[in-house]
């Protein structure tokens, strides 16, 4: 059974895992990467002490959530997501996802603007030379509130960043290796799914 082989998977369960078993289940891929998502969430709010749903309580709540109202899934289905959000891998999951997401701020979205500005001669009556301006634009969430953030950036910031950048990959690579061999546990990475 579904439920079994997912108690018996070794480690924490990272999103991409959970997708696997929901295509396994004969939910379409497209669909399995949402639900995982939510299904993550979802476990948080079980957690809680307050929150004592059981398990045919929590089918209910699932078939009438707005995922799966756009694309209905039978209730055997409906069952294996149910196994899958009361399993201990799935607490494990939950409570990893909490600890590298829940920061007090947090990155959504960044891209950098080049900005062409003109210069006009004293009479402002020509355009004498271009002035080129890279904007970067950061969205992020702080204390629940979404904020964003516009820093103006010369080619050397441009290319300081770039270079610490590819340093900060070079060092996720190879510290997420060593702790890998030497804990003998998974290492989860943010980003990596998406």
């Amino acid at each position: 059974m579904l439920s079994a082989k997912i108690e018996k998977q070794s480690g924490t369960m990272f999103p991409e895992e959970l997708a696997l078993f929901f295509n396994e289940a004969g939910v379409p891929p497209q669909v399995s990467n949402q639900r995982a998502g939510y299904i993550v969430s979802v476990t948080g709010f079980l957690d809680k002490d307050e929150n004592e749903v059981t398990a045919p309580d929590f089918l209910e709540l699932l078939k009438e959530s707005p995922l799966f109202q756009e694309s209905p899934v039978d209730d055997s289905k409906l069952a294996i997501f149910s196994a899958i959000i009361f399993s201990e891998k799935m607490y494990e999951t939950q409570k990893l996802f909490e600890l590298a997401y829940k920061q007090r701020a947090a990155l959504h979205e960044s891209n950098i603007i080049l900005d062409a500005r003109p210069v006009f001669t004293k009479d402002k009556s020509e355009i004498s030379s271009f002035v080129m301006l890279n904007i970067l634009k950061l969205k992020f969430a702080e204390n629940n509130r979404r904020k964003t953030l516009n820093l103006y950036l010369d080619q050397n910031d441009i290319e300081t960043l770039q270079a610490q950048c590819e340093t900060a990959l070079a060092k996720i690579k190879a510290a997420s290796k060593k702790l890998a061999n030497s804990s003998g546990t998974n290492v989860y990475i943010p980003g990596m799914e998406e």
